[in-house]
């Protein structure tokens, strides 16, 4: 088939030199597509490569997104996590407090309860020394006694012939 012309060209032409400008062409033109053009199955092969080529783009640029919204939900995650460790701690200083206090109640009221007690103990001591003191008092009066009637017995016995 031959390669038409504009008619403007044939007219400023003249019809030999479109027509030798067109055997020309179409001569040099599929020397040229021989030297240059890839055979159908070369080009099939090269499509299918530019197919795969666009496929890993399209898999590497999913793949990207896929990355960029992993990074995106581990980045929330962290923030949750920051959260609840700030809750976490904020509940663990409440309870710490609230244990603290509940100790120092507990050893005030074992305090207290040590402090009777001692008293206690303070006044049953001071209760039998002082029942000590009277028993030892009463125990030397009554041994001066029987030391003083054996002294008059012995001198009475002594003046009776």
């Amino acid at each position: 088939m031959r390669i038409p012309l504009p008619p403007a060209v044939r007219e400023a032409w003249g019809d030999s030199i479109a027509d030798a400008f067109i055997l020309w062409l179409e001569d040099w033109g599929s020397h040229l597509i021989r030297e240059k053009a890839v055979p159908r199955d070369e080009y099939r092969e090269v499509l299918s490569r530019a197919e795969f080529h666009q496929e890993i783009q399209a898999l590497r640029q999913e793949m990207l997104a896929l990355h960029q919204a992993t990074l995106e939900q581990l980045d929330r995650m962290q923030e949750r996590m920051d959260r609840l460790q700030i809750q976490t701690q904020e509940r663990m200083d409440l309870l710490r407090v609230q244990t603290q206090e509940r100790m120092d109640r507990m050893q005030a009221q074992i305090q207290e309860r040590m402090d009777r007690e001692f008293a206690a103990v303070h006044e049953r001591l001071d209760r039998m020394y002082h029942q000590m003191v009277i028993q030892t008092r009463w125990l030397i009066g009554a041994l001066l006694g029987f030391g003083t009637i054996i002294t008059v017995l012995l001198a009475i016995a002594q003046f009776k012939p």
